[in-house]
């Protein structure tokens, strides 16, 4: 399984990172499924804002899927002063599987 490059693209351009996001997690939950003893009840994919105060409303946010509260993979966003979104995928490897 490849993980997506980073990169930037314009915010207009958003929807092409969705379906990018959706088939990274997609493919990672079909390999941990097919390897390995997981059933799909226990991944969840959970996504939010990161906010620097409490009070603050951001642009950006991370999305990740999670196995038993454990992180396996995840997309980190953030929103250029230039209306641009930053994007890096990550997939945790190392992850304890049954």
């Amino acid at each position: 399984m490849m993980i997506p490059q980073s990169g930037t693209i314009p915010v207009e351009d958003e929807c092409l990172l969705t379906e990018t996001i959706d088939t990274f997690f997609l493919e990672i939950i079909n390999d941990i499924c097919k390897n390995k003893q997981v059933k799909n009840g226990d991944l969840e994919i959970k996504s939010g804002e990161i906010a620097y105060h409490s009070q603050q409303v951001t642009n950006d946010r991370i999305t990740f899927l999670q196995y038993k509260e454990r992180v396996i993979g995840g997309v980190l966003m953030t929103r250029t002063e230039f209306n641009h979104i930053n994007y890096t995928f990550f997939k945790n490897d190392k992850g304890e599987f049954p």
